[in-house]
């Protein structure tokens, strides 16, 4: 599944950003909260506030 590869890039690289977005997404479509917000935290720690992945990360975890 697309989750479970999503996981296992963030396993072996835990910067990818583009990882840690996509499974934030994938969690926050799942309905868990808890693990959208882990992963756009990360998203917000890794990548410039000025992106717009980063903006939505944040979005989201100022409303949630």
């Amino acid at each position: 599944t697309a989750k479970a590869s999503l996981l296992k890039v963030v396993e072996l690289n835990e910067a990818h950003d583009y990882a840690q977005y996509y499974l934030a997404r994938t969690f926050e479509n799942l309905e868990d909260v808890e693990n959208a917000k882990k992963h756009y935290q990360k998203v917000v720690e890794l990548l410039p506030e000025t992106t717009k992945r980063a903006q939505t990360a944040q979005t989201y975890l100022n409303t949630h």
